[in-house]
Parts: structure tokens; C-alpha cells; sequence
């Protein structure tokens, strides 16, 4: 059974959690201060959203799932106050970063939890699903985690704390969210979400003079947890384009600026001729920064999407 850390309890962090937690992980999640009370005191609410995307935007979509509770044991519940984290166990196969990257550089807590478990008789090793550039490097340069012993993930799935503010529709039956209540008192949020592509992990590529066996053996354990918890994952060669991924993610981000900026209308979008120029120039500008940063490998992918755009 793998023992895993992840860090960060938000719409993604317990989505991960919960299937891990399913297939059969030993799961402890490193929080915020304020975060450690309320969710040692009520579970945590997941809402699987199982049809297609089109389905979510249909004016009265239904979801035929059920929300499901998920019931954090109080003493896997950790938070680095002040940045000490020498209260944690250092017992893991994996810490699992899902923070955001402005939470990564927040304090030093990230470069004393891998201080704190780097020695561990367990041999940990960090698979980190943020998406940038610079955190890779920072991982690395700032937190001095050995290259051959982080690993990269790359979301798949859309998650959100819902209801959202002002939405226009809602996946969701009323009822959902009273699922936890009030025999429980849950005052934590539904987590909706919709995966229906794989967790992708990539290993690290092979270095001389180091041994990267343990990290590719660690999160192929995590795939096979993911996956018995009904989560569907893959692990994918080194030689993924990356840059196919990253570009993707920059065009996502201008778009959803761009729909948010409607109030969430398609239809506002597309009649709004100046938002929609805008839209289009921040896609484009924010695909060609950061393709220009990819080294396409084998000549395909990048070249094509900055083409397209």
C-alpha cells in the first residue's frame, strides 16, 4: 500500500485524495493553518460528473451520480505552521504537489518538507502536477529535490467548487448539495468535476550517474491506486511533448478569461466583438511565449497549434 503526502486540499487535491484513498492509499493531506480545523471536523463532497462536456452546458443538465463523502482521518490531516513541518511523518513514497504555483514559493515550507523526508528510509519521491515552467526548475534549484526523484503530472480533469458565482446553469440537482447534511454538518464546499481523459505522469529523464528505478517504480504504484480508485491514469515517456501540453493550457486560460468576462455566455462572447478580438490576441500571444519556449521534439505538436492560432 503506498503512504502518500499531498499537498494542497483544493478542488484538485481532493479529487486525488479521495481515489487514491479508494484504490487503497494511505492518503495524508498537508493544508493551510486555517484549513487543518474544518476539515478534521466534516468530510470532505465530491460530485463525478460521468457525461460528456456538451452535457454540462445544456440549460438543464442532470447528473446521475451521487455526491460522495470522504472522511479525512484527523491524524492525516498535517499543516507546516511557520513553515516547521517537523511534526510530520517522513514515511512516504510520494509527496504529490497540487498547490498553485504562487502557493509552491509562498514561505519555505516546501524546501523543509523535502529536507525533513529526503533521508527517509522510504525513499520519497515528489511527482508535482504544476504545469509551469519555472516550477520544475524552482523544485529543483530552490527546494533541492534531486532530478531523478521528481516526477511530472499533468491535470486532465476540470474541477471546481461548486455552486459557482453568478453561474447561468447548474450539473447539479439541489439535492446534491444536501448530501452531508445535517446529520453531518458539512460546511465544506461540493467538489464537481469531470475526468475523461488519464492522469498523465511522466518519470524523469535518465541522468548519468543517477538511479531513477525508485521514482519510475513509485508512480507506477500511484497509476495502478489511481486506477483502482476509479480515477483513470497513464504513465507516458519522458519523450512526451510537453509543449503540446503547456500550449494547451495557456490557450485554455485566455479563453475561460475571456468566457468569465461574458458572465459565462458563449453567446455574449461571440456577439462581443472587441472581448472577442481581445480573447483572440491573449491566445495567441500567450501560445507563441510560450511556444517559443518549447523545444519541439521530432518537428510535431508546438508548431502546429501556433499555426493554427
Amino acid at each position: 500500500m503506498a503512504k502518500v503526502l499531498i499537498v494542497g486540499a483544493g478542488a484538485v487535491g481532493q479529487v486525488y485524495g479521495y481515489h487514491l484513498s479508494k484504490g487503497g492509499a494511505d492518503v495524508h493531506f498537508l493544508v493551510r493553518p486555517y484549513q487543518l480545523e474544518q476539515l478534521s471536523k466534516s468530510p470532505l463532497r465530491l460530485h463525478e460528473l460521468s457525461f460528456g462536456l456538451v452535457s454540462v452546458f445544456k440549460k438543464n443538465p442532470i447528473s446521475t451520480n451521487k455526491t460522495k463523502l470522504y472522511h479525512v482521518p484527523k491524524e492525516n490531516l498535517h499543516s507546516a505552521i511557520n513553515d516547521s513541518v517537523s511534526h510530520i511523518p517522513k514515511d512516504f513514497d510520494a509527496i504529490i504537489i497540487t498547490v498553485s504555483a504562487s502557493g509552491l514559493r509562498n514561505g519555505n515550507w516546501v524546501s523543509n518538507l523535502w529536507n525533513h523526508v529526503k533521508d527517509s528510509t522510504s525513499n520519497p519521491i515528489v511527482v508535482s502536477f504544476l504545469p509551469g515552467y519555472e516550477d520544475e526548475q524552482f523544485l529543483v534549484e530552490v527546494a533541492k529535490v534531486p532530478r531523478h526523484r521528481l516526477a511530472e503530472g499533468f491535470i486532465t480533469l476540470i474541477s471546481w467548487q461548486a455552486p459557482l458565482k453568478n453561474q447561468k446553469f447548474d450539473p447539479l440537482p439541489a439535492s446534491e448539495y444536501e448530501v452531508g447534511l445535517p446529520s453531518e454538518q458539512s460546511t465544506n464546499p461540493v467538489i464537481v468535476y469531470l475526468a475523461q481523459s488519464a492522469q498523465t505522469i511522466s518519470p524523469p529523464p535518465k541522468i548519468a550517474g543517477t538511479d531513477n528505478s525508485r521514482t519510475i517504480h513509485v508512480i507506477s504504484v500511484i497509476k495502478e491506486t489511481f486506477v483502482r480508485g476509479g480515477l483513470d491514469s497513464s504513465v507516458s515517456p519522458t519523450s512526451i511533448n510537453k509543449g503540446i501540453v503547456r500550449v494547451g493550457l495557456a490557450l485554455q486560460i485566455a479563453i475561460l478569461v475571456g468566457i468569465e468576462s461574458a458572465d459565462w455566455s458563449f453567446s455574449k462572447l461571440r456577439s462581443d466583438k472587441k472581448l472577442l478580438a481581445l480573447v483572440s490576441s491573449a491566445a495567441k500571444e500567450s501560445a507563441k511565449v510560450v511556444g517559443s519556449r518549447v523545444k519541439v521534439e521530432g518537428g510535431t505538436g508546438v508548431s502546429g497549434i501556433l499555426f493554427a492560432v
